[in-house]
């Protein structure tokens, strides 16, 4: 094979290059030489790595598909192996480059002659046929109205007023019912259970009584005693708050 003489070229990719090669040196491209296509291939690649073009990696994937065929070739083959070309594949992929990269080249001349720098074809005219050809009940018409307007309703996003009911409601804190507590039982120290539960209008409200009433108990401020009906809250002696409540 000829040597290299540098005047460097850029090829459009690895399979370009392997190509320029082929021709360059007047190879048969069905029987190729692949120790010395390698040895050339990779002082281009070298050349490339020196120059740090984008494209290098794709130069080193097919560099790496060379040495493979390559190794195959050198390595002892069984009977089996004697039949299979490690080259095939290869080669198939130069011939298809090949074609392709000839037939833009016959396109890229046709546009130039014809004054064209890019060819589109017309687009096909389509007939539609917009005529509803089934004839429907107008119940079912109907029907189908209905379930279209009912699945439109639940997509729309709920109205300030579903709110309302949330976000103005009153939350009352365990704290402030503590000290409701505390003071009724301060007045007198033993009251009905149910007494401190008849000022509280909403849930929040008991809720939060009957959470204070627990807190107190925990903390032996309070006890309760009596059953059902008779059930009373007693002031414990740790409960005196000394005015401090």
């Amino acid at each position: 094979m000829e040597k290299i003489s540098y005047k460097f070229e850029v090829f459009e990719g690895p399979l370009d290059l392997l190509l320029h090669l082929i021709d360059k040196n007047k190879l048969n491209i069905c029987d190729i030489p692949i120790a010395d296509l390698l040895e050339q291939y990779m002082e281009y690649v070298n050349a490339y790595q020196q120059m740090d073009l984008d494209n290098v990696s794709e130069f080193m994937v097919i560099a790496s598909d060379l040495l493979y065929i390559k190794s195959k070739m050198l390595l002892p083959k069984s009977e089996e192996e004697m039949e299979e070309d490690p080259r095939e594949s290869l080669v198939n992929l130069l011939l298809d480059y090949k074609k392709y990269k000839e037939i833009s080249l016959q396109l890229a001349e046709s546009r130039e002659k014809i004054g064209l720098r890019t060819l589109v074809r017309e687009p096909t005219p389509i007939t539609f046929d917009n005529t509803y050809h089934k004839h429907h009940d107008i119940g079912e018409l109907l029907a189908a109205y209905k379930n279209v307007a009912r699945k439109s309703a639940r997509r729309i996003p709920p109205t300030i007023r579903s709110f309302s009911g949330i976000v103005s409601t009153h939350v009352v804190s365990v704290f402030s019912r503590v000290l409701y507590v505390l003071r009724t039982l301060k007045k007198k120290s033993r009251v009905a259970y149910r007494s401190l539960f008849a000022s509280d209008d909403s849930r929040s409200e008991r809720v939060a009584t009957f959470l204070a009433l627990l807190e107190l108990i925990k903390s032996k401020r309070i006890c309760v005693e009596g059953e059902e009906e008779k059930l009373e809250v007693i002031l414990t002696q740790g409960g005196e708050t000394n005015g401090q409540v």
